[in-house]
């Protein structure tokens, strides 16, 4: 699965991977103190997408984190 990861910053990584980040995971990118999930959006629609120019890339979660 494709997810568009990103943080309170405004950095975003997109990342391939079989599992989806649940609310509360911590995750080992961007900073430390390692930042937590605090949204997760599945199967975003396209007008979603474009908000982060991302229509065109397959993105099928969207993860906040902070």
């Amino acid at each position: 699965m494709k997810m568009l990861v990103f943080n309170k910053f405004g950095n975003g990584v997109i990342k391939e991977s079989d599992i989806i980040p649940r609310v509360g995971d911590m995750l080992d990118l961007f900073y430390l103190p390692l930042p937590t999930v605090t949204e997760v959006v599945l199967w975003p629609t396209e007008e979603r997408l474009k908000e982060f120019d991302a229509d065109k890339l397959n993105i099928q979660a969207i993860i906040r984190c902070e």
